[in-house]
């Protein structure tokens, strides 16, 4: 039953180690013209630059904490909290739920996290030279202060709601007499899933992870299904996938 589960994890692990070993460097952070070192280097990782939470977001005034139970990094500076866990692309900025574009991530024991989500969030300004790897920050009198922006065009999302997660495929045991089709007429494809339309209306955006905060991904709502009632989602993919998917508690977001 979680033989899926492993390889895809494994893959995703595999990927992340040689994304970040090739992108990797000597990268400096500036933060109002003075240079911060750091005793782990900042990386980049699927396109963001990755910082050392505490080192770099304490030389801006803020208070960074750690909770080794939840495994998750708050910023607090003024009337802003931000808030990451390792693993996940959920944030929380002031209570709200952002989805990030690459989630924080430990490496020798120091949490590193996107330095321009959590600037911006603050109410920095954020810079990047790419001819000397140089991240740039800059301050002002009001930062923490008045309602935080989403940073860089990330997705606001809606309360964490758990729900029970099955899948199936285009099969026509599987889906009816609706084989290779949705509710509504869409050609069945990863992405889309069947939801109780009374819960989740047909054509919303969803965010999804596993209970354990591992990422799943954007999908749609375009299907429903007999046995999806209340709290179920049921997640499209290929047919000879479905069976070692089995039942799955994961948390489900809707996209605003």
């Amino acid at each position: 039953m979680k033989k899926l589960r492993v390889i895809v994890l494994t893959f995703l692990s595999m990927l992340a180690l040689s994304s970040f070993s090739l992108a990797s460097g000597d990268i400096s952070i500036v933060v109002n013209d003075a240079e911060i070192s750091t005793d782990v280097a900042p990386a980049v990782m699927n396109g963001r630059t990755l910082v050392p939470a505490r080192a770099v977001f304490e030389n801006m005034g803020a208070e960074v904490g750690w909770n080794s139970q939840t495994k998750s990094v708050t910023v607090k500076l003024n009337q802003a909290e931000v808030k990451l866990t390792l693993g996940s692309r959920v944030a929380k900025v002031n209570g709200t739920n952002i989805c990030l574009d690459q989630p924080a991530m430990a490496v020798n024991g120091r949490t590193l996290v996107p330095v321009r989500f959590i600037s911006e969030s603050l109410g920095a300004k954020v810079g990047w030279n790419g001819d000397t790897s140089t991240v740039t920050i800059e301050t002002n009198e009001n930062l923490g202060l008045g309602k935080p922006k989403s940073s860089s065009g990330a997705a606001v999302l809606g309360q964490e709601v758990v729900m029970r997660a099955t899948a199936y495929g285009d099969s026509a045991a599987e889906n009816g007499g609706w084989a290779g089709l949705t509710s509504l007429g869409t050609k069945l494809r990863p992405g889309v899933v069947a939801v109780d339309r009374n819960v989740i209306p047909l054509g919303t955006k969803l965010y999804i992870e596993y209970a354990d905060g591992t990422p799943y991904g954007f999908v749609v709502a375009e299907d429903t299904g007999g046995a999806i009632k209340g709290n179920k989602i049921d997640i499209f993919m290929d047919s000879s996938l479905v069976r070692s998917f089995g039942v799955k508690s994961m948390k489900v977001y809707v996209v605003k």
